[in-house]
């Protein structure tokens, strides 16, 4: 992991080729690495790979004797944000496959890649998760849409405002 970290930092065309290498690891520490360098790098040649990470539904990217093990929350969560990195709308694609996943960490992706998105329905889209896929809470910060300000958008379902002794 650490030899993927390092070799994200360099400016070299063979760096890429080592992380894109690294993505065929058995220990899900280095996978992990190797896709957060690759978004790093902003590589746009891994980023069909890293797709298929991202949603775990290849039968190439299966490995091990627990199948569902693999590919790891974790490496799906990673290769998600390199592909947010890497190119943001074509990684609203992979939206609806994060967004349906069984981990949370991975659907925090979605989330993610979904707030990048310039259509006007998103803030739609994030309210209806908000309310129907986590009990009513959700904190999400993105960019606002044409400006480079952030804006945190706090959503509950008011009965924390409505209990006594709550707050705004």
């Amino acid at each position: 992991a650490s030899a993927c970290r390092a070799a994200a930092s360099y400016e070299r065309d063979d760096a890429v080729a080592l992380l894109r290498h690294a993505l065929g690891h058995t220990s899900f520490h280095v996978v992990t690495a190797a896709c957060e360098g690759l978004g790093a790098r902003k590589a746009a040649a891994a980023f069909d790979g890293l797709r298929v990470l991202s949603t775990g539904t290849s039968e190439t990217v299966v490995r091990g004797p627990e199948p569902s093990a693999w590919p790891s929350a974790s490496v799906r969560y990673a290769a998600a944000a390199a592909c947010l990195a890497i190119d943001p709308k074509r990684a609203q694609d992979i939206v609806p496959a994060l967004l349906a996943d069984a981990s949370a960490y991975v659907r925090s992706a979605g989330a993610e890649i979904l707030a990048a998105s310039d259509d006007p329905a998103t803030a739609v889209r994030l309210a209806s998760l908000a309310t129907t896929g986590n009990g009513g809470r959700i904190t999400q910060t993105s960019t606002a849409s044409g400006t480079t300000t952030p804006v945190d958008v706090v959503i509950t379902d008011g009965t924390e405002c409505n209990a006594s002794g709550g707050s705004t």
